[in-house]
């Protein structure tokens, strides 16, 4: 008879649980299970197999080729010429922005 080891290398190890035997109450059956969050990425078809999938895309936009003319340019109010950059004019105006964009917008009156 040969020596037993006491040592299993990793790569021969498998994990095992043990259930009560129904029939034979005295003996207990070794059930081999996957620990969690195991994948066995070799087992099962090639890659080459598989057909590599393609979603369609749908596209339900109008061109813009209809009778949607829309004037681009107000006509309405007078123009404002603005030179100053941004951070100064919301500075002049005592606008503080507090990084909330919950939707409420301050009213600069520029004129």
């Amino acid at each position: 008879m040969k020596d037993v080891e006491p040592f299993v290398l990793a790569s021969r190890a498998e994990q095992v649980m043990y259930v009560e035997d129904l029939k034979h109450k005295d003996w207990q059956v070794a059930i081999k299970i996957n620990p969690r969050d195991f994948y066995d990425m070799n087992a099962g078809s090639s890659v080459d197999n598989v057909e590599a999938y393609l979603q369609s895309v749908v596209c339900n936009t109008q061109s813009g080729d209809g009778d949607n003319n829309f004037d681009l340019v107000r006509t309405d109010m007078s123009a404002a010429i603005v030179d100053a950059p941004l951070s100064q004019v919301l500075r002049d105006n005592n606008v503080h922005d507090d990084g909330d964009d919950d939707g409420d917008e301050e009213e600069l009156d520029l004129m």
